[in-house]
């Protein structure tokens, strides 16, 4: 298989609904998950984005995972690799996604047309005259990396281990992060936000400011519904390490007096020419640290 995904990457970054959609992720999802301790059983709860979050929950253990996100076609992705990875084998769901000459290609998708919402359908048939513009990337992110870091499709093993405990449905919801706390209607382990903060609050000067914004009116009401030894991954940072992240956090856990725990991990990077990224947490317990 030839892995040519950088022809149908289309760069652009507002997040918006009914615009432009990823396919894949560009995080090490398994590098932090790995670090949060056994999530066999538990609730997730993430952004929905490319669908790549929940199906590396449900491969490592995860009970049920709850998926929301601004952007509603983000649901036709997930529907759509949700019923690939039921039916397929893999080396044709590599084809259809990897592969330049079958990139969407119909032929492979045909017999599952009949199992497609009416809203996938639409979403499939408009790559015929909106091409490689329904979809971005946040960056080169090279192809072997992104196969690399997701377990799920790293090997067929992985792919029928998911099959085998992946659900005919994933949860979405169409909602504002501003108001999922809203329809939180389980205690999760994990909640993944992927790189939501970096577009919030943009009107502030400086991100300590930016920080304690996030922590008061979206982290304050997320963290009511966590468990005790839960975990909001609120920011996932490219190229950056753990401990200036933590040097910064604790600068600004003192000036504004934050009342809960924030901190930095370092995991290896989901790209070529990084050697860590840094994702930011906050959590209950002084033990889970």
């Amino acid at each position: 298989m030839t892995k040519q995904p950088e022809t149908f990457i289309e760069p652009t970054y507002a997040f918006q609904d009914k615009g432009a959609v990823y396919l894949f992720t560009n995080e090490n999802i398994s590098g932090y998950i790995d670090r949060s301790g056994d999530i066999s059983g538990a609730n997730i709860l993430t952004v929905g984005a490319s669908g790549d979050h929940a199906f590396e929950s449900y491969l490592m253990g995860a009970k049920h995972v709850d998926t929301f996100d601004i952007n509603s076609w983000q649901k036709n992705v997930i529907e759509l690799k949700t019923h690939m990875i039921h039916h397929l084998k893999y080396s044709d769901f590599m084809d259809f996604f990897f592969e330049k000459q079958n990139f969407f290609g119909t032929k492979i998708i045909e017999p599952l047309k009949p199992l497609f919402s009416d809203d996938l359908k639409t979403f499939v048939s408009s790559y015929n005259t909106n091409n490689k513009q329904m979809f971005k990337y946040l960056g080169p992110c090279a192809p072997d990396f992104i196969i690399d870091r997701l377990r799920y499709i790293n090997s067929e093993q992985n792919y029928e281990a998911l099959r085998n405990v992946l659900p005919d449905k994933i949860e979405f919801r169409h909602c504002n992060i501003t108001h999922i706390a809203n329809y939180m209607d389980k205690e999760y382990k994990l909640v993944m936000l992927s790189n939501i903060f970096e577009y919030m609050y943009r009107f502030l000067s400086t991100n300590d400011r930016r920080v304690n914004e996030f922590s008061n009116n979206i982290l304050d009401n997320i963290e009511e519904h966590i468990t005790q030894d839960g975990r909001i991954y609120f920011h996932y940072a490219w190229g950056s390490n753990a401990a200036s992240w933590n040097n910064f956090l604790a600068f600004t856990q003192q000036r504004f007096n934050l009342p809960k725990n924030l901190t930095a991990i370092s995991i290896p990077s989901a790209f070529k020419n990084n050697k860590t990224d840094a994702v930011i947490y906050a959590f209950k317990s002084q033990n889970i640290k």
